[in-house]
Order: structure tokens, then C-alpha cells, then sequence
């Protein structure tokens, strides 16, 4: 029982050093950068959403395919042309219940779980899927990837970014 209560009392008074709320200056940020996002997407500037993405995820893409980061920016244009149907995309979602983390580098990172819809031009018919996105900062900008597809791709991302590899999300984190 005095275990119990040890481990109990170590994990209150440490908890609160690894998470906090997400200050009024990064939620403006992150929901100015997803919102940026989103419209590229809507407006079929693919290419310009490689500008979102972290710079060495980019090189990451690029580089497997042979290719400069512009040379993939314009050959994903080309792909979602041709093989994605024309629909809209938003995102609802509620910041101010974000805490952010550290990882063991000092990297801060959230979680922000989304209500993506997307709205197919062709059928009218809404499409609602739940969603969590990882935000994490590198060289004191936030960038995201969805979490769900991130746990397919772990094999780079974590090359790219170890400290992120043990992070798990909570809910209500």
C-alpha cells in the first residue's frame, strides 16, 4: 500500500512539468497553420502544402524519389490532378483542451483530436472522419501529421525525429 501511495504521490507532483496548456500565442499559430493548409488543399495548390510540411520530411520524400523538393512538389500536383476527386475539406476541432508535451529533446509537441469532413463535390454527401493530428515543433515552427497514418510510417518519421518515438496519445491529453 505504501507503494501504491509512493507511486501515486511521485506521478502528482510530476505530471504537471510534462504537459501544459497551450498558450493563446501557439494556438493562435497552429489554427492559423492548419486553416493555411487546408485552403491550399481546397484551392488545389498541392504543391504549395509541401510548404507546410516540415522541411525534412520533404527532403525525406523527395530524396527516396530521386528528386528536389520543388521536382516532388510538382509531380504530387500532378498525381492529386489525376487521381483525386474534387472535394473540400475542413477540419473541426477545439484548442483550448490541447495540453502540450515534451519529449526527451525539449521537442514540444500536441495532440489535437479532429472532426475532418470532407464534402465530395460530385455526390454532396458529407464524409465525417475522427482524426488526431500530432503537432510537434521543429526550429520553433509547428508542423502536422495525422497521427493515425503516422503509425504506417513510423519506419521515417522516427529516423527524422527519435525523441517523438515513445510519445502516445491520451485522450483528453
Amino acid at each position: 500500500m505504501k507503494k501504491i501511495l509512493s507511486i501515486l504521490f511521485l506521478l502528482a507532483i510530476t505530471f504537471p512539468t510534462f504537459a501544459e496548456k497551450l498558450s493563446d500565442a501557439d494556438r493562435d499559430l497552429i489554427h492559423n497553420r492548419i486553416q493555411t493548409t487546408l485552403e491550399k488543399i481546397n484551392n488545389g495548390n498541392f504543391q504549395d502544402t509541401l510548404k507546410e510540411l516540415s522541411p525534412k520530411l520533404a527532403n525525406y520524400f523527395a530524396n527516396k524519389e530521386g528528386l528536389t523538393v520543388s521536382e516532388f512538389g510538382k509531380r504530387q500536383k500532378q498525381f492529386f490532378k489525376s487521381g483525386v476527386p474534387d472535394v473540400k475539406m475542413s477540419y473541426s476541432y477545439d484548442l483550448t483542451k490541447v495540453s502540450v508535451h515534451s519529449s526527451s529533446k525539449n521537442r514540444r509537441y500536441a495532440f489535437i483530436p479532429v472532426e475532418l469532413k470532407i464534402s465530395p463535390v460530385i455526390s454532396g454527401k458529407d464524409i465525417l472522419v475522427d482524426v488526431v493530428l500530432l503537432a510537434f515543433e521543429d526550429d520553433k515552427k509547428w508542423y502536422f501529421v495525422e497521427w493515425s497514418k503516422l503509425l504506417f510510417l513510423t519506419d521515417f518519421f522516427f529516423q527524422i525525429y527519435p525523441d517523438l518515438k515513445d510519445v502516445r496519445f491520451l485522450h483528453n491529453n
